[in-house]
């Protein structure tokens, strides 16, 4: 369901099929807009950890065998309730509007996921 996290809480350990458009598919001018997508979830951890995620993200983003993958659902028009996912081999990124008695564009569940070291535990103490 578009309104609702695939792998929100109590889907740890989940897996999805990957679906939409791989950005090896895409352009270079689409893969750029897909790594500033995948930035603004990155990017809000510290910047030493965020560069070197980043880097990553970029050094993979046009492997076919690695894929990464940008899937759309909803309308194209601006305004409009769309649930989006960045499913790649280092992360997961989802977006859903909600619909709560009023607009879903008013609120969102939005979630970043790293599924090799989900909730931090490649962190050793």
């Amino acid at each position: 369901s578009t309104s609702d996290l695939a792998l929100g809480p109590g889907k740890d350990g989940v897996t999805l099929l990957p679906e939409g458009l791989k950005a090896s598919d895409m352009t270079e001018a689409q893969r750029a807009i897909l790594l500033d997508l995948i930035g603004k979830s990155v990017n809000i951890i510290h910047d030493d950890a965020s560069a070197t995620k980043m880097a990553s993200v970029r050094a993979n983003i046009a492997d076919p065998t690695n894929a990464t993958y940008f899937s759309w659902h909803g309308p194209t028009n601006y305004g409009g309730v769309a649930y989006y996912r960045v499913q790649g081999p280092q992360l997961f990124i989802e977006w859903a509007p909600q619909s709560m008695g009023g607009s879903a564009t008013n609120h969102i569940h939005a979630m970043y996921r790293e599924l090799a070291n989900d909730y931090g535990a490649q962190i050793s103490e």
